[in-house]
């Protein structure tokens, strides 16, 4: 079962986007359904998702010193289900899909409005629900 509120890392190195992602968020979606814990490099947002339960990322792909695309295979890799949002504003084919064959769920292109943000946390939870109830049956160990 997974517990409530949803733990949604937002990477990005941008302060104002993290304020207005975060703004978006709060317009759909309250503190008790979706807790926000911002970050500002890819390297901080990984380590916090080995050592905690992380169900959606969003992220920037080109930040200062960081690289979000390793961000994403590296939460990929840790094979907890987390769902990857990217943000950016890099709309070249070769960058999206990379990031869709890294792992990404969502590719947000900047500037993006708020129902980008509200539509792909949506799809994120209905994909982390249908999970849920699939474990919630009686699975049988391998």
């Amino acid at each position: 079962m997974i517990r409530r509120p949803f733990q949604l890392l937002l990477v990005d190195d941008n302060e104002g986007v993290r304020e207005i992602v975060e703004i978006s968020i709060r317009e759909k979606f309250n503190e008790e359904f979706i807790n926000i814990i911002p970050m500002e490099t890819a390297k901080e947002a990984l380590a916090y998702a080995k050592d905690h339960t992380v169900h959606i990322v969003f992220t920037d792909i080109h930040m200062r010193g960081s690289f979000g695309d390793s961000l994403i295979r590296e939460c990929h890799k840790l094979e907890k289900g987390i769902q990857v949002v990217v943000m950016s504003g890099d709309t070249k084919f070769t960058t999206v899909s990379n990031c869709y064959l890294d792992g990404a769920r969502f590719f947000i292109v900047k500037p993006f409005t708020d129902s980008d943000i509200q539509d792909s946390i949506r799809h994120c939870l209905y994909e982390l629900e249908a999970w849920e109830k699939i474990f919630a049956q009686k699975i049988t160990p391998s």
